[in-house]
């Protein structure tokens, strides 16, 4: 979701502080926030908003009670607690409410507040995606199952269908046989042959509607949502130790047109990079370093590859480790793809 879309809710009985808040994430890209000044309007509006921005001290309640409220209907919105200077113990308290981040009414607020808000930004968008991800491969995985299933089923009826119809159309050149009985074969022989092409339609069906997916490890489907035919831009290779987000990247590749496959540790990137074929593009994910890669100015210079690295801000030192792109996590997965396509094409 772009920054533009993204709604917000500032809950702060204090106008000028709201107002403070509000130039400062507008002047930063982001939609004019709602503003409310109790705990009431905030339980009232949370549901139309993506982020609520909430003041720990309001005149009808206090802020780690909505907090708690809004947790008890839903993950959603994102919260983000507003303490005052030097109450580090209530915003710890709030994250182990389930409040997404915090930030202080200092002298840094409004520089900081962008940062924090475009950084649950990107992390719902990543949660968004993770979910959808899992939810593609588990939809992917019954549909495997089911064309599985017909195809064993195409097998196993074939066979005894197909004599079937034999011994009706042999019974029907019988000499001498009655008008009824010559009726009564000819009803069956219709039947067989109907169910003969439902049979072949529904593997037909199952060869159109599946595909490899992850090196052919798994099989999935080829959704609508995919844009290009994978491996129109070329092969990627990811490598991410946690398996939501290797998923994601993945789709998200997909999607892109590029054909991905996806390794857990470095040491198994090094090993496929070193038997090729060449990857159009690698991207790792929460590494702090890519040693493993050789991933210095003369070796990245000499691969066929672009380089795509995300880590936590501030883990990687872009001197040291110099790749094609380097993005924050967690990413957004509404301009990861594109980014990668730009890199990739340049």
């Amino acid at each position: 979701m772009h920054k533009s879309e993204f709604r917000i809710l500032v809950v702060d009985d204090d106008p000028l502080q709201a107002k403070l808040a509000t130039v400062a994430l507008m002047a930063s890209g982001f939609a004019c926030p709602t503003t409310v000044g109790t705990a009431a309007d905030a339980l009232a509006h949370a549901s139309e908003h993506d982020v609520v921005l909430l003041d720990i001290q309001l005149p009808d309640g206090n802020g780690l009670d909505v907090l708690r409220r809004l947790r008890e209907r839903s993950t959603r919105p994102a919260v983000v607690i507003v303490t005052g200077h030097g109450a580090e113990q209530v915003a710890a308290d709030a994250l182990r409410h389930g409040a997404d981040d915090y930030v202080s009414k200092d002298a840094g607020f409004i520089d900081l507040l962008p940062t924090v808000v475009d950084r649950v930004r990107r992390s719902l968008a990543l949660r968004d995606a993770l979910e959808n991800a899992e939810r593609e491969v588990v939809t992917s995985e019954r549909r495997s199952a089911v064309g599985e299933m017909t195809v064993a089923l195409h097998h196993e009826i074939n066979n005894p269908l197909m004599a079937a119809l034999t011994e009706a159309q042999l019974l029907q050149e019988e000499p001498g046989i009655s008008p009824p009985m010559a009726q009564g074969l000819a009803v069956i022989r219709d039947s067989l042959e109907r169910i003969r092409l439902a049979v072949k339609r529904a593997g037909e069906s199952d060869a159109a509607k599946n595909t490899d997916y992850l090196a052919g490890t798994i099989k999935m489907a080829d959704l609508e949502s995919v844009a290009l035919m994978p491996g129109l831009r070329g092969r990627a290779v990811v490598t991410a130790k946690d398996v939501p987000i290797r998923r994601v990247l993945t789709v998200l590749l997909r999607r892109a047109g590029f054909d991905p496959e996806a390794f857990e540790t470095m040491e198994e990137t090094t090993i496929r990079l070193a038997e090729g074929p060449s990857p159009t593009v690698v991207v790792v994910a929460g590494f702090g370093r890519v040693d493993a890669l050789g991933a210095s100015a003369v070796t990245v210079a000499r691969h066929p590859w672009r380089l795509v690295i995300l880590a936590v801000p501030g883990s990687v030192d872009e001197a040291e480790c110099p790749c094609d792109l380097l993005l924050p996590l967690p990413f957004d997965p509404a301009t990861f793809a594109g980014l990668v396509v730009a890199v990739v094409e340049k």
